[in-house]
């Protein structure tokens, strides 16, 4: 969805705080949990697109991926869809606070299928280099470990920096939903861009001086390095 179509953080909040959520029954089953289901985030997605940037409620969320599946809605069908509608309603939130701390964040179904991420996030405390960030939101205790488990091992490299942030019941309370709070988020990308911006100016440190000192030219190595820190980075290609 295009940033400037989201709903403001304050507006989304107000509605999560009406919405109702009927717990998972207790316990696991091992064959709905391996069960293929359709790809639950894209049509949370596309239900969240239809009603203007607001998470479709969960008995509607239910039903699409129900009628989806092709099977009869059972106890434990019902509990693995819910679970997972209330993650992406506390991604969804991410998304949208980011969007409105930082330039740009992205909410794609297929970070998560692909590399394990479920909000992008584009720092740019620096203008001439933005970072990206990839934000795995997970879910403390006994069921995050539960489906980082499952998932584990699945996931392709992205080519960015990821950070795991652990949700916290007490920290952001929205109705029956507990996401990050906003500031924290801000802050976690905050910090894996600069860590990130240090770890590529050390490598490129490292490439030029191994080019001066190959060329004999100190100099020129010295203001390449000043050019790469004022955001003025030229192209060294090695003969």
């Amino acid at each position: 969805m295009i940033p400037g179509l989201l709903p403001s953080l304050e507006a989304l909040e107000h509605a999560l705080r009406r919405y109702a959520y009927a717990p998972s029954p207790p316990g696991r089953d091992d064959e709905v949990e391996d069960m293929t289901f359709p790809n639950m985030a894209e049509t949370f997605t596309m239900m969240t697109r239809a009603r203007d940037g607001y998470p479709p409620l969960q008995r509607d969320f239910t039903l699409a991926v129900v009628h989806g599946l092709g099977l009869k809605q059972t106890p434990a069908i019902a509990g693995r869809i819910g679970r997972a509608w209330a993650s992406f309603a506390v991604q969804w939130h991410a998304h949208v606070a980011l969007n409105e701390l930082l330039p740009l964040a992205i909410w794609d179904p297929k970070a998560d299928t692909e590399f394990g991420v479920d909000v992008i996030a584009f720092d740019d405390a620096d203008p001439l280099r933005w970072i990206a960030v990839g934000l795995a939101i997970r879910v403390p205790g006994a069921a995050g470990a539960y489906y980082a488990g499952r998932k584990g091992g699945r996931h392709r490299s992205p080519g960015f920096v990821t950070r795991e942030v652990l949700c916290d019941r007490r920290e952001h309370p929205v109705g029956p939903f507990w996401p990050i709070a906003p500031e924290r988020l801000q802050q976690v990308v905050r910090d894996a861009a600069a860590d990130e911006r240090r770890r590529q100016e050390a490598e490129a440190d490292e490439a030029l001086y191994e080019y001066a000192l190959k060329e004999g030219d100190a100099a020129g190595y010295d203001r390449a390095v000043e050019d790469f820190r004022a955001g003025r980075l030229r192209a060294v290609v090695a003969p």
